[in-house]
C-alpha cells in the first residue's frame, strides 16, 4: 500500500536528480564552447563539425540546446 511519505520521498529524489541533470547540461555547454564547436541556431537547427574520435573521422552535430549526435564517417 502506497503512503504519502513514499510519494514525498520520490518527489524529493526527482527534484535532486533534475538538479544533477541541469548541472551536467551546463557542463556540456561549457565544454562545447571550450572546444570551439559550431552549435546550431534557430535557422539551421544543428551545427556541423568534423572531428576525429579514436582515429576515426566523424561528423559531430550540435543542436541549439547542446544535444550532440556523432556520425561515423568510415567509408
Amino acid at each position: 500500500m502506497a503512503t504519502l511519505a513514499q510519494l514525498l520521498k520520490l518527489q524529493h529524489q526527482i527534484e535532486t536528480d533534475e538538479g544533477k541533470i541541469e548541472q551536467k547540461r551546463e557542463k556540456r555547454s561549457k565544454l562545447i564552447i571550450e572546444l570551439g564547436l559550431k552549435k546550431g541556431d534557430y535557422f539551421r537547427g544543428r551545427g556541423e563539425n568534423f572531428v576525429t574520435v579514436d582515429g576515426i573521422p566523424c561528423r559531430l552535430w550540435v543542436s541549439v540546446d547542446g544535444r550532440i549526435e556523432l556520425e561515423d564517417l568510415r567509408f
